[in-house]
């Protein structure tokens, strides 16, 4: 070995961190803090349930995007290199060990040569951002982490990034609650948006939408479930007492920023969570009682200030939310099968008809009834408006327009919802508010009447998981899910009780999203994949006496894993937490590793 090597070789040894595990360090510490103006373009509005514009802003995706895209390569080529030295018995080992997650990448392969639109799979659409690329980043890390993590030294300096990663977010999070918006300071400005928008690019503050750097405030709860239970876990790992007071502390400002942002979801799973690690946690706990009730203190004092002087409605609020009950929706179906627009209201029919001239423009006729009786029609002062009275006095309206300037429209409404429908040849159709045509499919029944549960999330999974059964090998492709269900159109009656108002581009749940992204068969191997790691951590942490530090970050990426697919329930994957939850999965499975030699 010449000098020059030797030399460098030292150099390495002498760092006080593995220089190999700088990529996982960045996952947790700057992927999630990224922030960078873009101005992009949507295919959205070709398709039938479409924006109305191309052109869109994203400030949180993007940046972060790219940054994670130029990690990823580096953990790629390190995993070469790693795989490369390895013995034919070790390579043997490790193929059998992540045979699902190769399972998987196959899927996100042919999804994205079979995509529905593969211009969105390679490149990411609009507020989704999980092209192929960034898929198949997610499993080089889970295998890159792996491999990398030896010793209780690399595990410390990842941890090391969570808490700087946990700290920025956390903090930023924080002061946006007591209302001050650091994005829309000059600071903010220069770092986040280019010269050439800087001038007139505003972001400002508002407190009733607390989501530090991460686009929503669905995200919260996904962010905290994964960097709460490492750093609580680095409380009873570390042996300085400042180590400990620090990562008190962090656990106590995510704690704050969870409550602070109203992540319904992340709040239930955190609860969850919290008891599953009390079970574990249960003798270090009274060991350290002085640092747990320290951690409370702190938290709850944060947000107890919060509630009483910045948000007084918040848990009258919070306690609605959580409610799941069936609501009697005015609007039962609209069908427009037949030769007539028919609508089924509080249990009445209500069927409308109509003839236009040839060209679809001029209105001939016009009838409506109402459980078989013709209904009575008012004109107002404006022409285009008919006010309608039903059979019980109840009043409703008809509106008259164009839809692309040629088909005449009508807009009924009634219980302050609307939809918009018209004749093309013998064929009624709905439109979307943006004058888009749409299709109607089936919807799932058994949550019929709860499309309200979960902040409208019901009405989503509706209407996305009847389609799931058209892509059980190969999906519609990465970010491809408004592709796959048509969106709006499902259900005329879902629409307008509530999906009509934004374009769901998102299912808000990780797993209807896999499954209709890149396959069902995908989501099976990637189950199986979680499912393998947490029956291995239950043997390992759930029935033993702790016996050391790596213990209980083992049993912290336990609960980081468990929270992150819990709050998956009713959340996506995103590119804003899940880099980090597929690396806290290659470290949990690293520490079982090493739990096992123990």
């Amino acid at each position: 070995m010449s000098k020059k090597k030797r030399n460098k070789d030292s150099v390495i040894k002498k760092l006080p961190f593995n220089i190999m595990l700088v990529p996982g360090f960045l996952v947790f510490a700057l992927v999630p803090v990224v922030m960078r103006f873009y101005a992009g373009i949507t295919a959205y509005p070709e398709h039938s349930w479409g924006y109305g514009s191309q052109n869109y802003t994203d400030l949180f995706l993007h940046g972060k995007v790219v940054v994670f895209a130029v990690i990823a390569a580096v953990m790629a080529v390190l995993l070469a290199i790693k795989f490369a030295g390895m013995k034919k018995a070790e390579r043997l080992e490790l193929l059998k060990r992540f045979w699902p997650m190769l399972v998987y990448i196959l899927f996100i392969v042919l999804s994205t040569i079979f995509s529905m639109d593969r211009h969105a799979s390679i490149h990411g659409e609009m507020e989704q951002m999980e092209p192929f690329f960034v898929l198949l980043g997610y499993v080089i890390a889970v295998c890159y982490t792996f491999l990398y993590v030896k010793d209780d030294k690399d595990v410390s300096f990842i941890n090391t990034g969570i808490l700087i990663g946990g700290f920025i977010v956390s903090a930023i999070g924080i002061v946006q609650m007591f209302g001050f918006n650091p994005f829309d300071t000059k600071v903010g400005k220069w770092l986040m948006i280019p010269a050439s928008v800087r001038d007139y690019a505003e972001f400002k503050g508002n407190f009733n939408y607390i989501v530090s750097t991460l686009f929503n405030k669905d995200y919260v709860g996904p962010f905290v479930m994964i960097y709460f239970p490492i750093c609580f876990s680095i409380i009873f790992s570390k042996t300085r007492l400042w180590q400990r007071i620090s990562a008190g502390v962090i656990s106590a400002m995510l704690f704050v920023f969870l409550l602070g942002s109203r992540s319904k979801t992340g709040i239930v799973v955190f609860v969850l969570i919290a008891v599953l690690m009390f079970i574990v946690f249960i003798r270090p706990i009274i060991r350290y009682w002085y640092l747990i009730v320290g951690v409370l203190v702190i938290g709850v004092g944060f947000f107890g200030y919060y509630v009483t002087q910045r948000d007084t409605g918040y848990l009258t609020r919070l306690r609605n939310a959580l409610k799941v009950e069936k609501a009697d929706f005015p609007f039962k179906s609209i069908d427009t099968t037949g030769d007539c627009v028919l609508i089924n209201y509080k249990g009445r029919e209500i069927k409308i008809t109509y003839e236009v001239n040839d060209q679809y423009m001029i209105l001939y006729s016009l009838d409506v009834f109402d459980n078989g009786e013709l209904c009575e029609i008012t004109e107002t002062k404006n022409p285009e408006v008919m006010r309608l009275i039903l059979s019980d006095g109840e009043k409703a309206s008809i509106t008259l327009g164009l839809i692309d300037g040629k088909y005449l429209s009508m807009a009924f409404k009634m219980s302050n919802k609307s939809v918009t429908f018209t004749k093309i040849g013998s064929n009624y159709s709905v439109f979307t508010k943006w004058n888009k045509r749409i299709e109607s499919y089936e919807s799932w029944k058994p949550l019929k009447g709860y499309e309200k549960i979960v902040s409208g999330r019901g009405g989503i999974w509706r209407l996305a998981i009847p389609r799931l059964m058209d892509h059980i090998i190969i999906g519609a492709g990465p970010d491809c899910f408004p592709n796959a269900t048509y969106a709006l159109g499902n259900d005329y009656a879902v629409m307008i009780r509530g999906s009509g108002k934004t374009v769901p581009v998102r299912p808000h749940n990780y797993f209807i999203q896999m499954g209709m992204n890149t396959g069902l068969l995908s989501l099976l191997t990637c189950l199986i994949f979680f499912v393998w790691y947490i029956a291995d951590c239950f043997k390992l942490y759930c029935f033993k006496k702790p016996n050391g530090a790596l213990f209980y970050i083992g049993a912290g990426c336990m609960a980081a894993v468990i929270g992150f697919l819990g709050t998956g329930l009713a959340n996506d994957s995103m590119i804003v937490v899940s880099p980090a939850f597929w690396v806290a999965l290659g470290l949990g499975m690293a520490v079982n590793r090493m739990n096992k030699r123990i």
